[in-house]
């Protein structure tokens, strides 16, 4: 009998917590769709899905099928090939959406490459007072990562060549995440099958915002979290803080699956473990947030200039639990975190006072108009987590915003038409599917194996952290991707008990 303690009470807690928003994610999608307009107003719709029952059914079917046709050519299949083989397509696959779509990247993504491009040339005006590092340092990271590529090649093009390098590379440690865990060649292949078929990921090829290369290094940090936690070995804690460090570097969203990290850690510390243990929290933890702090502190010193008054983060608070803010869709940019802080003459003191009092007039809202408030936050999570894309197709070109595609196909899919249709129906299939085997881990298959916290806290930690920030459905899909190795894992177990009821079956009519 498994010995009851402080921890197993916690992990139990954190596998319910899971449970319940799986389960409402799951039902969520299942009911609802949510589609972004193809173009530059970034408007979300929400629609009720009259489809969902016949994508489910297809779950079922394909779980039946892959399940006895994989086993019954078991000789035939091999992780490791199959990664070679799906990694050639995915190099095809890329190359094609690379080679016919202009070179062109917009919004914030653009301005970063921009300010890499004036670094080069020792222009360092985006820096000063109320230039764009001045008001948003936490965007340095990427700066920094663009300035690196441009020493390779300054064409746009090589920083998709290298998003595509970063999306073979998730693959791989997703699959090495999954092997490491279950050691089960079948659970191997289906991370690999779902990896590959999960669309958004080779879309974001395209999105040159440091989303990719960030989720790399947090997948990464993952598994040498893991690692460390079984083996204890010193190598594995110093990559994970490596690691750790350049997906916060890259992106802060990321600092959730750092705390993720330090969660599990603290969950599994043993006492004849407890010093090396609680150093290796510190560690991960110091190594995520000083990254940032060392790299800002480096461009104060080349620009002669103090980076540390940027827009206050309550700002993105205020936005995303304005309920009046339903432009685009709930809880999603309106333009007022650079209205704020302009209007304050850039003063980090004032802009926050303006936010502590605009969220106070928000929480007055939700307590007066309970109903309103339900409303908002259900469509704002809506909008994130049942957008089957994740944003990855608006991510890329937009004709009204100059960016071309030059194939009917990926016209077709870039505007909206059949192309994207289809897209949206395939990855409507493999979110219903991640989610559905993911609740089905949690309540039948979690005590089998550990590790699997880290996936699942840093998706409630950032279901929680989007409810109230920014709303964005491109910054969600770290989160789902994360569960994979999970759900393969469930997904085996029940082909294997399905496939054993057939064979039953088929005995007793015989």
């Amino acid at each position: 009998m498994k010995k009851l303690s402080l921890q197993n009470i916690l992990t139990d807690i954190v596998a319910v917590i899971s449970l319940v928003f799986v389960v409402m994610v799951f039902v969520l999608n299942f009911v609802f769709t949510a589609t972004v307009s193809a173009n530059a107003y970034e408007i979300v719709t929400i629609k009720q899905t009259v489809f969902s029952g016949v994508i489910l059914s297809l779950v079922v079917l394909a779980v039946l099928y892959l399940s006895t046709f994989i086993k019954r050519h078991k000789n035939k299949f091999n992780a490791k090939k199959l990664f070679v083989i799906c990694t050639i397509v995915y190099l095809i696959a890329g190359m094609y959406l690379l080679l016919n779509v202009d070179n062109i990247i917009r919004a914030d993504a653009g301005t970063c490459y921009n300010v890499a491009t004036t670094i080069k040339e020792g222009n360092y005006g985006y820096f000063t007072v109320g230039g764009y590092c001045y008001r948003y340092p936490h965007q340095i990271g990427l700066v920094l990562y663009d300035r690196i590529l441009q020493i390779f090649s300054s064409d746009v093009y090589f920083v998709f060549m290298a998003n595509l390098a970063f999306v073979i590379g998730i693959n791989y440690v997703n699959y090495k995440i999954s092997d490491y865990i279950f050691a089960d060649k079948y659970t191997s292949i289906f991370t690999v099958i779902i990896s590959f078929a999960f669309l958004p990921q080779l879309f974001f090829i395209l999105f040159a915002y440091g989303l990719i290369p960030g989720f790399f290094f947090m997948i990464c940090a993952f598994y040498y979290a893991i690692k460390f936690v079984k083996e204890k070995k010193t190598k594995a804690l110093v990559l994970t803080a490596v690691f750790a460090g350049l997906a916060t570097l890259l992106k802060k969203n990321f600092l959730i699956g750092v705390i993720a990290i330090a969660i599990y850690m603290v969950l599994s510390i043993k006492k004849e473990k407890l010093v090396k243990s609680l150093v290796a929290v510190a560690c991960v933890l110091l190594a995520s947030v000083l990254s940032s702090q060392l790299v800002i502190g480096c461009f104060e010193g080349l620009s002669k200039q103090d980076l540390h008054n940027g827009a206050p983060s309550i700002l993105w608070v205020t936005m995303g639990t304005d309920l009046d803010n339903a432009g685009r869709a709930p809880g999603w940019y309106d333009g007022s975190v650079y209205q704020i802080y302009t209007d304050t003459g850039y003063s980090k003191e004032l802009s926050s006072q303006i936010g502590k009092v605009r969220l106070e007039e928000n929480l007055d809202k939700i307590k007066s108009d309970p109903t309103r408030a339900f409303k908002f936050f259900a469509n704002k999570n809506i909008s994130q987590w049942c957008e089957p894309t994740y944003q990855s197709i608006w991510s890329g070109p937009l004709e009204d915003c100059g960016q071309n595609t030059h194939t009917k196909l990926l016209k077709s899919i870039y505007t909206g038409q059949t192309g994207a249709k289809v897209v949206t129906i395939f990855s409507k299939f493999i979110t219903l599917l991640i989610w559905g085997f993911a609740a089905v881990f949690l309540i039948r298959h979690r005590k089998e194996k550990d590790g699997w916290q880290i996936a699942f806290m840093y998706f409630v930690g950032g279901l929680l952290f989007h409810t109230v920030w920014e709303g964005k459905s491109q910054y969600i899909y770290p989160y789902v991707f994360s569960l994979i190795p999970f759900v393969a894992f469930a997904f085996n177990k029940t082909s294997l008990e399905l496939t054993e009821k057939l064979k039953n079956r088929k005995t007793k009519k015989k």
